[in-house]
């Protein structure tokens, strides 16, 4: 499946439910104070991925929890929290922006308990009659380490049909990718985030 799929299929946004006010009660401030560090969990990487600054990567956590938009899980898709954000006009070279926490809801209590972070990052170039898209998939521990990394660079139509696709080596750019991605959202809450909301 292409990382385009993916995204969408691991990131796809829906309004907030009621379920979702009680789901974010289990981000209590408990759970956010395990500092970031290599840990086990997910798809073992040939080498370690890097890991966030701790104060950065809490103040994204904290920030998917309050401004995340909440999706139930449905089938094969887990529970998550996302947020999204596109710099510029979609009509233009732009950059679109995701991250979200994937996680599971006890059913004995409605509370949502994260168990991953995906980041996805895209830079569309107008190309022709269709558009270069530069994508980053990165998947990491709940506790801020990279655990899965892929870099790809797309050609697709103006109505998004992918017309061919190219897989990168994601472990030249990894890091800087990674430290780049963690300060834009640690540093900005995404233009679309609730009025007045407090990151």
């Amino acid at each position: 499946m292409k990382a385009t799929l993916l995204a969408a299929a691991a990131l796809a946004a829906f309004g907030a439910s009621a379920r979702a006010q009680a789901a974010r009660a289990a981000w209590s401030p408990a759970d956010l104070m395990r500092p970031p560090q290599a840990d086990s969990g997910l798809a073992a990487k040939p080498s370690p991925g890097p890991v966030a600054d701790p104060a950065r990567w809490l103040t994204i956590l904290r920030r998917i929890r309050d401004l995340g938009v909440y999706k139930p899980a449905e089938g094969q898709d887990p529970a998550q929290f996302t947020l999204t954000r596109v710099d510029g006009s979609t009509s233009a070279a732009h950059a679109s922006d995701l991250v979200g926490a994937l996680g599971e809801v006890t059913p004995q209590d409605g509370l949502f308990h994260p168990l991953m972070v995906n980041f996805v990052s895209e830079r569309w170039t107008p190309h022709g009659e269709g558009w270069t898209v530069d994508q980053w998939l990165l998947a990491c521990s709940v506790r801020g380490q990279v655990k899965f990394a892929m870099h790809e660079r797309l050609e697709q139509t103006r109505d998004m049909t992918v017309t061919s696709s190219q897989e990168l080596d994601a472990s030249q750019g990894e890091a800087a990718e990674f430290s780049t991605l963690v300060s834009r959202w640690a540093s900005t809450a995404p233009p679309d985030a609730p009025k007045g909301a407090t990151p």
